[in-house]
């Protein structure tokens, strides 16, 4: 690899994290928005995101040429840390959803 390109793949790699970081925080406005509102209009946010979440993490992947960089990238593990700080990947909001549906009716 040149320099170019390297630094071209760096830039690549940094955009698509942030994009992995994007979706999460999407995540967590949606749910908290559910929640504190209790109007399943604000749940769009989170279902569009959560969707998107595994190919976004995939893509990220594909970017990663070390392997062994490869797993600790992708690897579960890495994937709550990442959303640790948005949402409690990925049991919790599923769980926060259907409580605040219960208590809702």
């Amino acid at each position: 690899f040149s320099s170019a390109a390297t630094v071209q793949r760096g830039n690549s790699l940094i955009a698509r994290a942030f994009a992995v970081e994007k979706l999460a925080l999407e995540m967590q406005t949606g749910l908290r928005a559910f929640q504190l509102t209790r109007s399943e209009d604000f749940l769009e946010p989170w279902d569009k995101a959560r969707t998107k979440v595994d190919p976004a993490f995939n893509d990220l992947n594909s970017l990663v040429a070390d392997p062994a960089q490869r797993t600790r990238a992708t690897s579960r593990g890495t994937r709550r840390f990442l959303l640790a700080s948005r949402v409690p990947w990925p049991r919790l909001p599923p769980v926060c959803i259907s409580m605040t549906r219960y208590w809702r009716s």
